[in-house]
């Protein structure tokens, strides 16, 4: 059925229902999707993967609240991988590209409870099946990059579950998996701050979230949003 957004109907399910088990809402058909910091996603209906997953006994220190985009974004990562959707990379702070262009998106909207983070709503945007990204040149899909056409309800079973396993414990530091798919690693890029264009390298993530780049008379670190990748 169609929904605006995925993430808003679950969040609203929990506070509401306050569910003990793990809850999933998808739907093949969001008209208002949710990106970060108030962006939208696009998202063709019948053509894409959409979902929101909670899970109740996650809780993690404020600290480490970016563990949880890196856990999610490897596992989206690799199953994309498994897919054989070609040059798969994570591009901070929250989405998955196949080349040069966008393929998904995370969005994750938590609560703070003495001290701790709980996520109520984990979602993800995925560009399945869909073939024309009007005004999206950065755009694409796992059909575009494979020739092959996609059950999304398959799909979505098998993602789901991916992320759940990602994030039952035991865990695992995902930083080295991270660092080895994160776009710009370790090479020289361009990027636009305040409309001022600069060069530098991507170093690392702090565990703060912010992502450290080295230019020539600094290491500097940038929050979300604040920041442009200049496309070579």
């Amino acid at each position: 059925s169609a929904t605006a957004s995925t993430n808003d109907d679950l969040r609203n399910y929990v506070k509401n229902m306050r569910p003990k088990q793990v809850t999933a809402m998808w739907t093949t058909n969001q008209f208002n999707g949710k990106g970060q910091g108030g962006n939208t996603w696009h998202s063709t209906p019948n053509q894409n993967l959409t979902f929101s997953l909670y899970i109740p006994d996650l809780r993690l220190p404020i600290d480490q609240s970016f563990e949880l985009n890196k856990w999610i974004s490897v596992a989206l990562a690799k199953w994309l991988e498994n897919l054989n959707v070609p040059q798969i990379q994570i591009k901070w702070p929250n989405d998955i590209l196949s080349g040069q262009k966008k393929i998904a998106g995370i969005l994750i909207e938590s609560s703070i409870k003495n001290n701790c983070l709980q996520p109520l709503a984990i979602g993800v945007g995925i560009n399945i099946n869909q073939l024309d990204f009007p005004g999206l040149p950065h755009a694409t899909s796992a059909r575009l990059q494979t020739q092959k056409d996609y059950d999304i309800e398959t799909l979505f079973s098998s993602c789901s579950q991916t992320l759940i396993d990602a994030l039952t414990p035991p865990f695992k530091s995902p930083t080295e998996a991270y660092l080895q798919r994160l776009y710009g690693y370790q090479k020289q890029g361009k990027f636009i701050q305040n409309n001022k264009l600069f060069e530098g390298v991507i170093c690392g993530v702090h565990q703060d979230g912010r992502l450290m780049i080295q230019t020539e008379e600094a290491q500097l670190l940038f929050v979300p949003k604040t920041l442009e990748f200049v496309h070579v």
